[in-house]
């Protein structure tokens, strides 16, 4: 397995300015753009979209807000960090945020504080949920964090480097999550690590995907994208020429689809060959979500949107105007939420014309 110096630390990256010199084209949809909604500061969390339709954002402003499907400010909350992790929706119809000031905070889909707890270090990390309803999370103390809500119980699990990578629990009921000392671990409900499966380099935000024929997908800063059996054998490995911070998707006509920092999309067959390959003109941090129709939108720090088929085919673009680090999200009727480096958060209607 072949080994790859890093390059730029992302917290570098992160300040870099690109131009972009490609043109939009609507392809096959017309867009239609309400108002932003600005907040104090650059947003690297993902929106999440709640069962009721509400829309909650993470910000570097230290606050998370909560909108409704219009972009109207339902609520806003001010932490005492930086807000880098994303939201998730969590049981009891709560959402769960972690904060630089080391507290998880659990909301009201309305915005109003439920309790929060301080699992140590700082949050990068969204929390996934076993099927017994435990949670688990990373954080800044050399942790993997696994919390039960109904009896109030915390487990810390060590782990060497930070844990930046976000968990995913498989059909199966094990949790997987990756960390930047290029592990990716296995892990029950119970806290006991399962299995480690060594990487060449940091899992630094790419959230594992398990896939429709059983196998497990995720993107390293090695430069390589791996293709795991579920016991976290290496099956297969794809290489690109830029560290992976994209999570994975699998589209509806099963191929895989994620960005690199080398700039490119890539469309892989569910055994890793490649399929197609979209380049950009800037970093690709953010990972791709479906819309209604089941093509695929990819933001990329060049300001536009790339509009693919489910096979990886560019379709359409949208220029934003501004650097895209945050994955967007998805509402019903096909309105596409997506924040930006500088600070705005956008509510897009996509429609198809042709």
């Amino acid at each position: 397995m072949k080994k790859t110096a890093f390059t730029l630390p992302v917290c570098i990256l992160f300040c870099l300015s690109l131009s972009s010199g490609i043109s939009a084209d609507p392809g096959i949809y017309s867009f239609t753009s309400t108002p932003s909604i600005q907040t104090g500061g650059p947003v690297y969390s993902q929106p999440l979209v709640t069962p009721d339709n509400t829309v909650v954002v993470g910000c570097h402003d230290k606050s998370v807000y909560f909108l409704n499907t219009a972009g109207k400010l339902i609520n806003r909350y001010e932490t005492e960090g930086w807000i880098h992790a994303s939201p998730a929706n969590v049981a009891h119809g709560r959402v769960s945020i972690g904060s630089y000031d080391r507290n998880l905070y659990f909301f009201d889909t309305r915005g109003n504080l439920q309790t929060s707890i301080q699992p140590g270090g700082s949050i990068f990390t969204s929390t996934a949920e076993f099927p017994d309803g435990t949670l688990i999370l990373g954080n800044g103390m050399k942790g993997i964090q696994l919390y039960n809500p109904q009896n109030g119980r915390q487990i810390r699990v060590k782990a060497p480097g930070l844990i930046h990578g976000s968990p995913v629990v498989l059909s199966n009921g094990t949790a997987v999550m990756g960390g930047n000392r290029g592990r990716l671990y296995f892990i029950d409900s119970a806290g006991t690590i399962l299995g480690k499966t060594r990487l060449d380099g940091w899992i630094f935000h790419s959230q594992p995907l398990e896939l429709s024929n059983g196998t497990i997908a995720v993107g390293c800063y090695d430069q390589d994208f791996y293709i795991l059996s579920p016991e976290g054998k290496i099956l297969e490995i794809f290489s690109t020429n830029g560290q992976i911070h994209s999570s994975p998707i699998e589209t509806c006509t099963h191929n895989i689809i994620f960005g690199s920092l080398d700039g490119s999309i890539y469309t892989l067959t569910l055994d890793g060959n490649l399929r197609n390959r979209v380049k950009t003109k800037g970093f690709i941090f953010t990972s791709p979500v479906a819309l209604e129709d089941g093509n695929v939108v990819v933001g990329s720090y060049d300001g536009h949107l790339y509009f693919l088929s489910p096979d990886g085919s560019l379709v359409a673009t949208y220029d934003t105007g501004e650097k895209i680090f945050a994955s967007p999200a998805v509402l019903k009727g096909n309105v596409l939420v997506y924040a930006t480096i500088e600070g705005s958060i956008h509510f897009l209607t996509v429609e198809k014309y042709r």
